[in-house]
């Protein structure tokens, strides 16, 4: 085994033309004590490692493992005399992820301590403002800033995106071929890990997409295992694989969402586009059996379904002209929240929730299911339909936000960071909740628990519309609401008007598609 492992390194190692390598015997003896000092005993290490494996890896691979092990076994007997600085920035990125996406150990004392070497490192080789790199650099800023993002603001979180982009296209990766299948293998995970990216940061920032299909080659990553590659191109092919991994055959279902997704932000899709799509997951579906074991990849597969769709449905106006409760677009922010509901308190043998509820955000479907009952004359119904979904989402995710506690309970944060905020489409979302609640009669899930702290002013009631729709509820825009929280202090904070010229410039933003002809 350890034979074929050897040969993995080996093709991997010959696809990589290192530009930039830097010793860590040519740093400063200051900088290489600070090093050793920082990093964790062998033991800690070992488990950090198991963690990436185990959390990280399934749901975001952009590593070759059979490669990755070896290299890591081979780091402690080259450490510090034959170890590039390029990859020790790799070494501590995978350690550091698999801290800060542990299910278990609290110890943002040793993320802390990684992240200090990880950014001296950095700048010591003044990346990424100097593009030249390896792909062992690239693995370790994306997998870093990756975990990180799932701890940020969904609109500051990406901003790592566009350097990292432009490396990956400075090394070639988003043209496709090679020599090596290993090395193919991994230039394709790490292109189309950021075409995902990309395409999540378009939608939660509404801006363009940075990269364009036109612009690139580089095929989907293959549904196989890792220890299923080997060879090169004239020698061999894949060997004869293995059932595909469901977990494999979820994360190639998010790139063929990515890939649509691209298309459908520059103009929206036909029905029958959506529909194809919807076909496509399915036909994924059926080749993944119904067990429990598999549960966190079905679901995972029909949030893209659900995400496309109210998305789609989002953009185009429908969420906020329809009056039905069972409208597509409604249905899908419905299917969307449970699916994301689930995903976030499901069991399975990786700490996921990193990714969701983490990196991945609710926010276009709850926006439409409030649009959506703020003018719906089926409250009763939707109380059964959408109350206790939107309310649940509010407690998991919505109310962390506002407050600025932007890492879950379970998701282990470094002790560096910014300093955190409230973030002001969260407000709004949560001030209109209140409004909505309040005029349905409705009392929140968890009132102790689901509380902005006085991060958030209170709100009155709206105009006669909202962003095109009529009211139908009957509250005049003097009217007060007579609904407060109390904030950090305990003391009640007066009601103050709710700002709905921007709460429409946020619809506008997050609603907009670039119309382009498509062909047709």
């Amino acid at each position: 085994m350890r034979k074929k492992t050897l040969a993995h390194s080996i093709y991997l190692r010959d696809a990589i033309t290192r530009t930039c390598v830097v010793q860590t015997t040519s740093l400063a003896d200051e900088d290489l004590d600070s090093i050793t000092k920082c990093l964790p005993t062998r033991d800690q290490c070992d488990l950090l490692f198991q963690s990436f494996l185990t959390n990280v890896d399934p749901v975001f691979s952009i590593c070759h493992v059979p490669t990755l092990e070896f290299e890591f076994s081979n780091f402690w007997i080259d450490f510090p005399n034959s170890v590039s600085v390029d990859f020790l920035i790799y070494i501590l990125s995978v350690l550091y992820s698999g801290c800060v996406c542990h299910p278990c150990a609290q110890d943002p004392e040793t993320s802390t301590s990684i992240f200090v070497v990880y950014q001296r490192l950095l700048h010591l080789l003044d990346f990424p403002a100097n593009i030249a790199s390896t792909i062992h650099l690239l693995q370790g800023y994306l997998i870093f800033n990756t975990c990180r993002a799932s701890q940020m603001d969904h609109l500051s979180s990406y901003g790592f995106l566009p350097q990292a982009i432009r490396v990956a296209q400075s090394l070639s990766l988003h043209v496709d071929g090679g020599t090596s299948l290993v090395g193919d293998e991994v230039k394709r995970r790490i292109w189309w890990h950021l075409v995902f990216l990309d395409v999540q940061a378009s939608i939660a920032s509404g801006l363009p997409c940075i990269i364009h299909q036109d612009d690139y080659t580089t095929q989907m990553p293959s549904n196989v295992w890792d220890s299923d590659i080997s060879g090169q191109h004239n020698e061999s092919q894949f060997e004869t694989p293995q059932r595909t991994p469901p977990m494999m055959l979820a994360m190639g279902g998010r790139f063929e969402w990515a890939s649509k997704m691209q298309t459908w932000i520059k103009g929206a899709p036909m029905d029958e586009e959506i529909l194809d799509f919807e076909r496509f997951v399915e036909s994924t579906l059926e080749q993944i059996p119904e067990n429990t074991g598999n549960e966190w990849a079905r679901t995972y597969l029909k949030l893209q379904i659900d995400q496309a769709s109210c998305l789609m449905g989002f953009r185009k106006g429908s969420a906020v002209k329809t009056l039905d409760c069972h409208g597509g677009t409604v249905r899908s922010a419905r299917l969307f929240l449970k699916h994301y509901l689930l995903l976030s308190n499901l069991p399975t043998t990786g700490n996921f929730h990193w990714l969701v509820p983490g990196l991945i955000h609710p926010l276009h479907a709850v926006m439409v299911l409030l649009l959506h009952l703020n003018s719906c004359l089926s409250l009763n119904e939707e109380s059964r339909l959408s109350r206790d979904l939107v309310d649940q989402i509010f407690g998991l995710k919505v109310t962390r936000m506002v407050q600025g506690r932007l890492v879950l309970a379970n998701v282990i944060a470094s002790a560096t960071g910014g300093a955190e905020k409230a973030r002001p489409m969260y407000c709004l979302l949560w001030k209109l909740r209140c409004n909505v609640w309040h005029e349905a009669g409705w009392q929140r899930l968890n009132p102790n628990t689901d509380d902005c702290c006085g991060h958030c002013s209170d709100v009155s009631s709206p105009p006669a519309t909202i962003h095109g729709v009529k009211r139908h509820h009957g509250s005049s825009s003097q009217d007060p609401v007579l609904f407060s929280v109390l904030d950090a202090d305990g003391e009640s904070n007066s009601l103050e008007d709710f700002d709905w010229d921007e709460w429409d410039s946020w619809i506008d933003r997050f609603s907009r598609v670039e119309e382009h002809n498509r062909g047709g």
